[in-house]
Protein backbone atom coordinates (compact mmCIF):
# COMPACT_ATOMS: atom_id res chain seq x y z
CA UNK A 1 0.00 0.00 0.00
CA UNK A 2 1.26 3.45 -0.83
CA UNK A 3 0.96 6.54 1.39
CA UNK A 4 -1.49 7.99 -1.13
CA UNK A 5 -3.69 4.90 -0.93
CA UNK A 6 -3.70 5.03 2.87
CA UNK A 7 -4.61 8.73 2.85
CA UNK A 8 -7.38 8.05 0.32
CA UNK A 9 -9.00 5.74 2.90
CA UNK A 10 -8.39 7.51 6.23
CA UNK A 11 -7.94 11.10 5.12
CA UNK A 12 -5.10 13.40 6.18
CA UNK A 13 -2.80 11.89 8.80
CA UNK A 14 0.69 12.47 10.11
CA UNK A 15 3.60 10.69 8.42
CA UNK A 16 4.27 8.40 11.39
CA UNK A 17 0.70 7.09 11.40
CA UNK A 18 0.84 6.44 7.65
CA UNK A 19 4.20 4.68 8.06
CA UNK A 20 2.80 2.46 10.85
CA UNK A 21 -0.20 1.55 8.70
CA UNK A 22 2.00 0.64 5.74
CA UNK A 23 4.34 -1.36 8.02
CA UNK A 24 1.46 -3.72 8.90
CA UNK A 25 1.51 -5.03 5.33
CA UNK A 26 -2.23 -4.46 5.09
CA UNK A 27 -4.12 -4.17 1.85
CA UNK A 28 -6.27 -1.17 0.99
CA UNK A 29 -9.34 -3.38 1.54
CA UNK A 30 -8.15 -4.30 5.06
CA UNK A 31 -7.51 -0.64 5.86
CA UNK A 32 -10.98 0.30 4.61
CA UNK A 33 -12.53 -2.42 6.78
CA UNK A 34 -10.54 -1.21 9.81
CA UNK A 35 -11.50 2.42 9.18
CA UNK A 36 -15.15 1.39 8.93
CA UNK A 37 -14.94 -0.51 12.24
CA UNK A 38 -13.10 2.37 13.92
CA UNK A 39 -15.84 4.80 12.92
CA UNK A 40 -19.03 2.70 13.08
CA UNK A 41 -18.35 -0.22 15.42
CA UNK A 42 -21.71 -0.05 17.20
CA UNK A 43 -23.61 -0.35 13.94
CA UNK A 44 -21.47 -3.26 12.77
CA UNK A 45 -21.81 -5.07 16.10
CA UNK A 46 -25.59 -4.53 16.06
CA UNK A 47 -25.64 -5.97 12.54
CA UNK A 48 -24.14 -9.15 14.01
CA UNK A 49 -20.78 -8.97 12.27
CA UNK A 50 -17.94 -10.81 14.01
CA UNK A 51 -15.26 -8.71 15.70
CA UNK A 52 -12.23 -8.13 13.50
CA UNK A 53 -9.03 -10.05 14.06
CA UNK A 54 -5.53 -10.12 12.62
CA UNK A 55 -4.33 -7.22 10.51
CA UNK A 56 -7.71 -5.46 10.60
CA UNK A 57 -7.68 -5.49 14.43
CA UNK A 58 -4.09 -4.19 14.41
CA UNK A 59 -5.11 -1.35 12.09
CA UNK A 60 -8.09 -0.47 14.31
CA UNK A 61 -5.67 -0.12 17.22
CA UNK A 62 -3.55 2.28 15.16
CA UNK A 63 -6.60 4.28 14.07
CA UNK A 64 -8.07 4.59 17.58
CA UNK A 65 -5.25 5.64 19.91
CA UNK A 66 -6.25 6.02 23.53
CA UNK A 67 -8.95 3.35 23.33
CA UNK A 68 -8.47 -0.20 24.62
CA UNK A 69 -6.69 -2.41 22.10
CA UNK A 70 -8.82 -5.02 20.37
CA UNK A 71 -6.46 -7.66 21.73
CA UNK A 72 -7.41 -6.63 25.30
CA UNK A 73 -10.93 -7.96 24.86
CA UNK A 74 -11.61 -11.60 25.60
CA UNK A 75 -14.40 -12.75 23.32
CA UNK A 76 -15.94 -16.00 24.47
CA UNK A 77 -18.75 -17.83 22.78
CA UNK A 78 -18.88 -20.53 25.46
CA UNK A 79 -21.63 -18.79 27.40
CA UNK A 80 -24.82 -17.38 25.95
CA UNK A 81 -25.11 -13.63 25.51
CA UNK A 82 -27.66 -11.61 27.45
CA UNK A 83 -29.14 -10.58 24.12
CA UNK A 84 -30.18 -13.48 21.95
CA UNK A 85 -28.04 -13.85 18.85
CA UNK A 86 -25.27 -11.51 20.04
CA UNK A 87 -21.82 -12.79 20.88
CA UNK A 88 -20.95 -12.79 24.56
CA UNK A 89 -18.06 -10.47 25.45
CA UNK A 90 -16.38 -10.95 28.81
Amino acid sequence: MTPQEAISVIGPADESTIAEIIATGATVAELFKAWTWANADESLICAGLPLPTGTVAELIDLLTPGEPAASEFNVSHDRPSRISGWPAVY
